[in-house]
């Protein structure tokens, strides 16, 4: 099973339980539209930290996007980010693994 097929499960299930997404799916989301080291995407990919311009890359990232797949699960991984009371970077962060 791909990245996409794994993100759409997690996301069917978070909105079938009425949850946020898990750690893991925000982290792979990332992955998926960061525009390399230098970008508050690819921080949050590598480390957790959800730095104060990672919004903006966020939605800038669903107006480029011409995908609904991809529209979701931006907006599932905003959403997520912005309820996620520790913003600081995250122990263990690189480990998560599908």
């Amino acid at each position: 099973m791909g990245d996409w097929e794994l993100i759409n499960t997690e996301l069917d299930a978070a909105e079938r339980e009425q949850r946020t997404i898990s750690d893991l799916a925000a982290r792979v989301i990332s992955t998926q539209f960061h525009s390399g080291q230098s970008s508050a995407l690819y921080a949050f990919s590598s480390t957790g930290i959800i730095e104060d311009h990672l919004g903006d890359e966020i939605h800038e990232s669903i107006q480029d996007s011409d995908e609904d797949e991809e529209r979701r699960a931006l907006e599932a991984f905003n959403t997520y980010c912005a309820g996620r009371s520790d913003k600081s970077r995250q122990a263990g962060w690189s480990h998560l693994r599908w």
